[in-house]
């Protein structure tokens, strides 16, 4: 378990509740489970001491993870919520690109800074202002600052640049820059100072940052075409009757992977992403 998937965007919503060890705990229950998503509490808590978790800390994450119901108890395994229904319960929208990080990054204090910046990489490239950041992710500003310093000095890099508009305005009888500086100040741009050179100065004044964060990013899986709220849940090997993948070849690679473990996949429906969805129909049935 060197690497895990990270939802970014989901995360962030643990964090703001407070729950982010529950998050964590089911991020690694994905990462270690089977194809019929079980796994062994007594097996996870070996590994997260092994990457220096305490084995106390560990069982808090799984009472809480159980108090949320993201993870469940079964006859001869736990189980994990699966991905689309614990957006459902954080009540936030669905991460089309998440992120692989390493498992031990998720075990450090400045775990929170990553899962900032794994955002970052999945879904900004350019120039975006720390008020639409702060709308989209529910992050204040003054987090988002505290995050990028904590996750620059763990040694990421945020291919962060700062850029600024550089007006040279007309001289004019009796108003000097300064007087120009004040009025911008007084104005829309708070943040207006002279950039001396060294033969002119100019006017300027800050404008959003552009950030360029490089991550291992990873398909959001079989089932990102389904919408949230028309979502069937997949269990093995009880099974259920309708499972949406999006496209023959989907199933078939997932037929191939059950049938490595003893497990089979019946009552299947494909569609592809531009058929419009209205309710159940079969498009292709196994």
């Amino acid at each position: 378990m060197d690497k895990v998937k990270v939802y970014p965007l989901l995360g962030l919503k643990a964090i703001r509740n407070n729950a982010g060890g529950a998050y964590r705990y089911w991020l690694f229950a994905r990462a270690i489970a089977t194809e019929s998503r079980t796994f062994k509490h007594a097996d996870l808590c070996k590994r997260l001491v092994e990457l220096g978790a305490h084995p106390k800390t560990v069982e808090g994450w799984r009472k809480k993870a159980e108090a949320l119901g993201l993870v469940f108890s079964w006859p001869d395994a736990d189980r994990f919520l699966a991905a689309k229904k614990t957006y459902k319960l954080f009540c936030c929208p669905v991460d089309r690109n998440p992120v692989n990080l390493p498992a031990d990054v998720l075990l450090s204090k400045g775990w929170r800074a990553w899962i900032w910046a794994a955002w970052l990489s999945a879904n900004v490239k350019g120039q975006i202002s720390r008020e639409t950041l702060a709308r989209l992710t529910g992050v204040p500003e003054g987090t988002q600052r505290g995050y990028e310093r904590t996750y620059e000095d763990m040694g990421g890099h945020l291919g962060k640049r700062k850029n600024y508009a550089v007006w040279a305005p007309r001289k004019r009888k009796g108003l000097t820059l300064e007087d120009y500086v004040q009025h911008f100040r007084e104005g829309e741009h708070p943040g207006a100072f002279i950039m001396r050179g060294k033969r002119n100065h100019r006017l300027a004044w800050p404008l959003p940052n552009s950030y360029n964060v490089v991550m291992d990013t990873c398909k959001p899986g079989q089932l990102k075409y389904i919408t949230p709220t028309k979502y069937t849940d997949l269990y093995y090997p009880v099974g259920v009757n309708r499972v949406f993948f999006a496209d023959r070849h989907a199933i078939e690679e997932k037929q191939r992977r059950l049938a490595s473990v003893g497990l089979e996949l019946n009552a299947v429906e494909a569609y592809t992403p531009r058929q419009k969805y209205s309710g159940f129909f079969t498009c292709h049935v196994l």
